[in-house]
């Protein structure tokens, strides 16, 4: 059966990405699916390995690949580069001796072991001796709950992990408890302050932005926005003539270099860069806001949509919320969208809003009540898989 594929962040104590939790479900019609353990480990090592490779799929960070017991005891597991990945023991494999001996095979040689969803017991501790990442859920746990299972597993030293991190306030109270790594999506919501105006730094991104929303943009405006930031100037000549475009010239100016690969994609590396320059945001939420944009954009050709720019430019700032700490509707206000990019942006209204609710509801593994858009399920991920490449392609223009 075919599978849709996603992959979940997974942040340190100080927003770095330490890695990313693969996740997978068969692409059913039946209403209410069932989840097949085996079949979700067996679809993320074929698209993993096979198809699409851990390149695309996490780039230069490690993959967390959900193992059953089938697949604990395989062989095969052997093969996989330790450097690139972290076994993810599910909950309910048992600690038999035969899983026992298994992981103790792949901790000697070096592999990163983790405990899903894990609840201490007294027949478990031969896992946590061999463990070293133990994930806890606290997502509606009582802080004593949550105490309580961080006491009983200290004894082993192994980093403490935090799953379904749905807020800032949540990410807070887990850092101040004491956990090591933190998964979930509370780095696309606001912070906890939500106001009506912007600092003065965020002030001066915002209306870059606007400047760069302007349809009546043309190169020598953007060339002269360009200058006024020499990093920016020098980020982006140097990845014109990076290897990736294989130009049969050099490229000394802005103006040029829209001549060769396009006003458009000038601009929006323009757009991203200035995203990146925000204080005290995770670089993931950029690369987020890329995958999004790409998808978006995917979709929006998989659909026959001459126009597909607007699309793009929509699910890039899908994510201006969280990076200003301020509702969307208020964000829009100081750029020159259409009524229908705003309608898309806030309401998820018309063809533009559907597709960007797709890619939502995509990027979170929320498959079930996913809208297709009429599309054949197979395109919707295949836009997902384009996102992930470009993506992979751009970490250049970042460094």
């Amino acid at each position: 059966m075919s599978t849709f594929l996603a992959r979940q962040p997974i942040h340190d104590q100080h927003l770095s990405l330490f890695g990313y939790e693969l996740l997978s479900r068969p692409i059913e019609t039946n209403p209410q699916p069932t989840f097949d353990g085996e079949a979700a480990t067996d679809a993320v090592m074929k698209k993993a390995f096979d198809e699409i490779g851990l390149d695309t799929l996490v780039g230069p960070n490690r993959a967390f690949i959900n193992l059953t017991e089938k697949w604990v005891l395989s062989d095969h597991c052997h093969t996989l580069p330790k450097d690139r990945i972290v076994l993810e023991v599910l909950e309910h494999v048992p600690p038999s001796e035969n899983v026992i001996s298994a992981l103790k095979r792949f901790h000697d040689k070096g592999y990163v072991i983790a405990l899903d969803d894990f609840v201490f017991h007294e027949d478990k501790v031969p896992l946590l001796k061999l463990a070293d990442i133990i994930k806890i859920d606290v997502l509606d746990k009582h802080p004593d709950y949550i105490k309580q299972q961080m006491d009983l597993v200290a004894p082993f030293k192994t980093k403490l992990l935090a799953e379904r991190v749905e807020s800032y306030d949540l990410y807070d109270s887990a850092k101040r408890w004491g956990f090591d790594l933190f998964q979930g999506y509370f780095f696309f919501q606001p912070g906890k302050v939500e106001s009506t105006s912007l600092p003065n730094n965020q002030m001066t991104t915002l209306t870059l932005l606007s400047k760069l929303q302007d349809p009546n943009i043309d190169i020598d405006d953007i060339d002269q926005i360009i200058k006024q930031d020499m990093s920016l100037s020098f980020k982006l000549l140097d990845y014109v003539n990076s290897a990736h475009f294989s130009l049969p010239q050099k490229v000394d100016s802005i103006p040029l270099a829209a001549r060769l690969v396009g006003l458009n994609q000038i601009k929006n590396w323009t757009i991203m860069l200035s995203m990146v320059g925000v204080p005290n945001k995770p670089f993931e939420l950029i690369v987020t806001s890329i995958v999004r944009a790409t998808m978006t954009e995917q979709l929006a050709v998989a659909m026959g949509v001459a126009d597909h720019e607007p699309y793009f430019t929509i699910g890039l700032f899908s994510v201006l919320d969280a990076l200003f700490d301020m509702p969307l509707a208020n964000i829009i206000q100081h750029v020159p969208l259409s009524e229908e990019s705003q309608n898309a942006l806030v309401f998820h209204e018309g063809m533009m809003g559907a597709a960007l609710k797709c890619v939502l509801s995509y990027e979170r593994g929320h498959w079930e009540g996913m809208n297709t858009l009429y599309l054949d399920p197979a395109d919707i991920q295949q836009a997902y898989f384009d996102a992930l490449r470009l993506t992979a392609n751009l970490w250049s223009l970042f460094r």
